[in-house]
Order: structure tokens, then sequence, then C-alpha cells
């Protein structure tokens, strides 16, 4: 079984997505830190020793690391500041979620109004927007791969996961499912149709809604 992270509820939704954020970024931060450094320190013993091909050396290959070194630390030292673009109620719903949480395995948390698929919670999903959920299977040369489709008003949301996860993926729709409203369970040519018609609907809506302010 593939490891997964169980959250305690006194762990809250905004400091979980932030701790898991500056865990993706860390490895990365610390690396090109540290080479950046020791050539930033090799140029300037270079410049000392009146050595000014090691000098150069040095700085030419300086910038490849100094430049994914900045931009790895303002995502360490700024965790969720990008998925708040995309969504700027991000941490209060992840709040909620957290606070309100009634169930979660190794897939997915869920509450009454809100889920997050554990592989990535800075999508916070609001359940009343879901409009289908099913599991998809991928047969190719290479093997096969499984994946949980997420339909919702805003897009499609695909995951990957291992077959491991497969009875925790059945437990997850059947925990979530139910407390969407408008979802359907399950693939099918009917259900494609009905979620391109209520996409296209809340577009409309949304727009109309823009033209009154």
């Amino acid at each position: 079984m593939a490891k997964t992270t169980y959250y305690t509820p006194d762990m809250s939704g905004s400091e979980a997505i932030r701790n898991l954020i500056k865990k993706k970024y860390r490895v990365s931060t610390i690396t090109f830190g540290v080479i950046s450094l020791i050539l930033l320190i090799l140029a300037v013993v270079g410049m000392i020793i009146d050595n000014w091909v090691m000098f150069v050396v040095c700085m030419i290959f300086l910038l490849p690391f100094l430049v994914p070194f900045i931009i790895f630390l303002m995502k360490y030292l700024h965790p969720a500041k990008r998925a708040m673009k995309k969504n700027p109620q991000l941490m209060q719903q992840a709040d909620q979620l957290f606070r309100e949480m009634n169930f979660q395995n190794d897939i997915v948390l869920s509450s009454p109004k809100y889920f997050a698929l554990k592989s990535d919670l800075t999508k916070v999903t609001a359940k009343d927007e879901v409009l289908q959920l099913y599991k998809r299977v991928v047969n190719t040369n290479y093997g096969t791969s499984y994946y949980l489709v997420i339909e919702t008003v805003r897009g499609t949301v695909q995951v990957l996961y291992p077959r491991a996860f497969d009875q925790a993926v059945d437990e997850a729709v059947m925990a979530v499912g139910p407390g969407c409203p408008y979802a359907r369970l399950g693939f099918g040519d009917e259900n494609t149709k009905y979620v391109e018609y209520m996409r296209t609907m809340w577009q409309e809506t949304q727009k109309a809604k823009r033209g009154s302010y």
C-alpha cells in the first residue's frame, strides 16, 4: 500500500496547505541555494587570487542555479500565493473543510460542503459545483493507469492513483458523491451531455453576473 497522510482535527486547512507547499519546494530551494553559494564563493576566491578564468567560469554557471534558487525561495517563503490567485477563498474554504471534516481516507478529505483530494489540497472543491464522478482505466503498451475523474462546472480534475488505492477511490466516490446535489456517478454518453449542458449554463450565468456589475 502506498503511503498517505492522515490529518488530525486540530490542524487547520490553511496550515496543512502551507506545510505541503513548503515541503514540496524545500529540497529544491536548499539544493539550488547551496550550489549557488558554492559557485559564488569560488568566484570570489578566483577574484582574490587573480584567477579571472575561474571567476568568469563560476559566474557563467552561477546564473542557471541562482535564478531557480530565487524562484523556489519565493515559492517557499510565500506558499499558496499562486493557488490563491486562482481561488482567493482557498484558505477560508480549506479551514472550513478541516474544521467540519467528517470523512477521510487515502484519497480524499470531505466535509458537508467541501472536499479536497489529498494529492493536491490546493484544489478545494465545493460539492454543489460537482457534476460527475467516475473512475477511468487506461491501458497502453507501458501498462495500465487508473484515474479518478471529477467533472465540475469549472472544468475537469483528473487524478492518477496507484492500483493499491482502488478500493479507497470507491470509498471516496461513495462518501463524496451523495453530498453533491448535482453530481452523477459513472461514465456514459448521457452523463457527458449532462456535464456539457450544466457547464454551459453555469458559464452563461457567470457572464450575466459580471455584466450586471
